[in-house]
């Protein structure tokens, strides 16, 4: 007998509340709110840039390494949605850190707040494309 089990995911889930509840708020972070269609819109765009400009496939690791703000939640949802997978890095590791976990996990993608993207580029001994996700991403 074969049973097959049926899990819905975190983005499904979170689209189902997209569809039920569009005009409210479901990141605020200092100054910036965004309603759940504006942070599904923003990971959509993003999702689709990684999959369709960044070449991202299933089971692919994206780093991050970002500040807390809305561009982590809209970072790790658009990962998710790509079907890729997150590797997150708290900016303020040591460079040693960084490098490993780099290193470690092969990433060739890093989304990260534009104040650390130099750092990261220089850090990058695999050779990540390194992405600012609040320059011009999202704009």
């Amino acid at each position: 007998m074969i049973i097959y089990v049926y899990c819905e995911t975190f983005v499904s889930i979170f689209e189902e509340q997209v569809e039920k509840t569009p005009d409210n708020i479901a990141v605020v972070y200092e100054e910036t709110q965004l309603t759940y269609r504006e942070l599904n819109e923003k990971a959509n765009q993003l999702a689709s840039y990684l999959r369709q400009v960044q070449n991202i496939k299933a089971d692919t690791l994206v780093a991050l390494c970002l500040d807390r703000s809305e561009h982590m939640l809209i970072s790790i949802l658009s990962v998710l949605k790509a079907g890729a997978a997150y590797v997150p890095m708290d900016p303020h590791y040591p460079n040693e850190r960084i490098q490993y976990i780099l290193e470690d996990t092969g990433s060739k993608i890093i989304l990260t707040n534009e104040m650390y993207r130099e750092r990261l580029e220089a850090l990058s001994q695999v050779k990540a494309r390194v992405m600012g996700i609040d320059s011009t991403i999202l704009q």
